[in-house]
């Protein structure tokens, strides 16, 4: 009656590793600050939006998997997913910070070249909204209210 449990894949474990890494350091910054200060409020940022993505990324997927074994081809598309949706986040993250750190130093005009990390931030954050609760939020995020 009972099933044979199966040992996580390679992927499973180092999304694991990166998860707790994750959740570790942002834990560690926020104790960091809220007894010392802000390390560098732009690095601050953006570091804690990286952890938070990875973290959120490794979550989706822990929820994915406990819904059940999926197929070998359906285990690769998703691993690719979410490889493409951490690459692509840290690229929107890292023009995030590049932007803020020239606008504090001059006068900086965003151009067309920044909305294209900015475009692949803003589907990350819905797609990660879709996968960790569910499409009424991804609605909320998408239509908003008018």
């Amino acid at each position: 009656m009972t099933d044979a449990l199966h040992p996580p894949s390679g992927p499973t474990r180092v999304f694991a590793f990166l998860g707790a890494a994750a959740c570790f350091l942002l834990g560690a910054f926020a104790l960091y600050s809220s007894g010392v200060g802000l390390i560098d409020p732009k690095f601050h940022r953006a570091a804690g939006f990286a952890l938070a993505l990875i973290a959120g990324v490794v979550a989706a997927r822990k929820a994915r998997e406990a819904k059940g074994p999926l197929a070998s081809g359906a285990q690769l598309w998703h691993l690719c997913l979410d490889v493409v949706m951490i690459v692509a986040g840290l690229w929107s993250i890292w023009s995030f910070h590049f932007v803020q750190t020239k606008m504090e130093t001059a006068l900086y005009d965003v151009s067309t070249a920044d909305a294209w990390p900015a475009l692949a931030g803003l589907i990350v954050f819905l797609e990660l909204c879709r996968r960790l609760w569910g499409w009424g939020l991804f609605g909320v995020c998408t239509f908003g209210e008018r």
